[in-house]
């Protein structure tokens, strides 16, 4: 999904954004470019959510996945440069400073990566409590104690 907010939903420039996002996205899919598919329909799902829009997305996003075409590098697991070469310990960094090369190499060469002031302390708290709920819901299951709203 883009960054930048699109018209509001149901306004008569964000149907006509969706319905121009879904033709681009139908172009695509039979052309077999499946990722675009999926960064169209997106596109218009963010406009004009729709629970068959949702299903499609996750069929197209599997099959993206799966498509040898659309598939990652060729070598796996790729080499990546250390950025942060004799680092002690799990090297950090602040949010700005995050890139797809930079993530890539600390973790081939450090295994991880702390990326500083990334989450607001709301989301963190909001994730760590989901996580609970989780691993709580796990453990009922486990039990034979499963409870229906998990």
């Amino acid at each position: 999904m883009s960054g930048t907010p699109g018209p509001a939903v149901g306004s008569s420039q964000g149907d006509g954004a969706a319905d121009a996002a879904m033709a681009r996205g139908r172009a695509h899919e039979r052309a077999g470019r499946l990722r675009a598919a999926v960064a169209e329909y997106d596109a218009a799902y963010s406009l004009r959510a729709d629970a068959r829009m949702a299903e499609r997305l996750v069929r197209l996003r599997r099959d993206a996945a799966a498509d040898p075409e659309s598939a990652g590098p060729a070598v796996w697991p790729r080499s990546m440069a250390d950025p942060f070469p004799g680092a002690a310990g799990p090297p950090e960094i602040v949010a700005d400073a995050l890139s797809a090369d930079v993530l890539g190499g600390a973790i081939l060469n450090h295994g991880c990566l702390v990326v500083r002031g990334l989450l607001s302390p709301e989301l963190t708290g909001g994730l760590r409590h989901d996580v609970d709920q989780a691993m709580e819901a796990r453990s009922r299951r486990a039990r034979g104690e499963p409870d229906p709203a998990d």
